[in-house]
């Protein structure tokens, strides 16, 4: 069983001792075809600043049974093929004051909000049964392809639950992901309830990617597509699955998808919300089978 050390680099298979960790810098995991079993080790950091765990430009690396608290983002995977993050609880990351902003959708990688989980041009990962609630935002990927995200919490974030910039050929399915939500308070413009939180975000070129069976409730938006930018760029999100979800009780669309074309909108639940589909701008689209009740 390995002890941490704050900084700490670790370079081959590494089962933790449990315990609770002072990691202010957290610990960094450097090469390919590694596995770091927290066994319920705790890493706590300090000041929302970091990353609790960070690699970039491996393969085959896993990470397990850890809980990460108290950092910008729980963990940071960049340029890494061969990804699985499976039974980790990350709470307490850092949040821009809920009810203060209005979100920005475009926000490049570079200028990230903070998150449980942040990914940069990784392929093929498995992100399963973890806990990524109560905090800004659960997942954020950027330039990725191939994840699969399943049977995760993402309950209560204040910003967005998953989101998916310029990343495709993704599936999402079985999430719990309600409550995201937060509110402008009236300023230059009149207040806003959601303020662009959303409880799944795809923006910028996100395509070909399937969403079935998730429960997205209770939030700003439930599935936020936009597929051009503010400036008027087309930057369409195209062919999207969107089966069996449930984006029900929004307070502004249980589904949008704008300028895109091709995309699926199947079986799914949009109920007692204010707009149940909103899909300005959308092309060769198919709308089927789908359950909308007193919106």
């Amino acid at each position: 069983m390995l002890s941490l050390a704050d900084n700490l680099t670790i370079t081959k298979d590494s089962p933790l001792e449990k315990g609770i960790y002072q990691l202010p810098n957290g610990i960094r995991i450097e090469g390919s075809s590694i596995t770091l079993d927290g066994n319920g080790a705790v890493l706590v950091g300090d000041n929302f600043s970091g990353n609790g765990i960070f690699s970039s430009g491996g393969e085959d690396i896993t990470i397990k049974n850890i809980s990460i608290q108290g950092y910008f983002h729980g963990i940071t995977i960049i340029k890494t093929k061969g990804l699985r993050i499976t039974g980790c609880k990350i709470s307490g990351t850092h949040e821009v004051p809920a009810n203060t902003s209005f979100m920005d959708i475009w926000i490049p990688a570079s200028d990230t909000y903070s998150s449980c989980i942040f990914l940069e041009q990784v392929e093929q990962g498995l992100i399963e049964t973890s806990d990524l609630s109560h905090q800004m935002n659960g997942l954020l990927s950027y330039q990725c392809r191939g994840l699969q995200v399943r049977d995760n919490l993402a309950n209560y974030c204040s910003g967005w639950g998953f989101h998916l910039n310029e990343s495709s050929h993704c599936v999402f399915e079985n999430n719990y992901v309600d409550y995201c939500c937060r509110y402008e308070p009236p300023g230059e413009r009149p207040g806003h309830i959601g303020a662009d939180s959303t409880r799944f975000l795809i923006v910028n070129n996100s395509c070909d990617n399937t969403f079935g069976q998730n429960r997205a409730r209770l939030g700003g938006d439930g599935f936020f597509l936009a597929g051009m930018t503010p400036g008027y760029e087309p930057v369409g999100c195209n062919n999207n699955l969107f089966e069996d979800n449930d984006a029900s009780y929004s307070p502004n669309n249980a589904f949008e998808a704008t300028y895109s074309r091709g995309n699926i909108l199947m079986g799914n639940y949009a109920n007692f919300g204010h707009y149940c589909f909103w899909l300005c701008f959308s092309q060769d689209g198919t709308i089927e089978n789908n359950q909308i009740i007193a919106n």
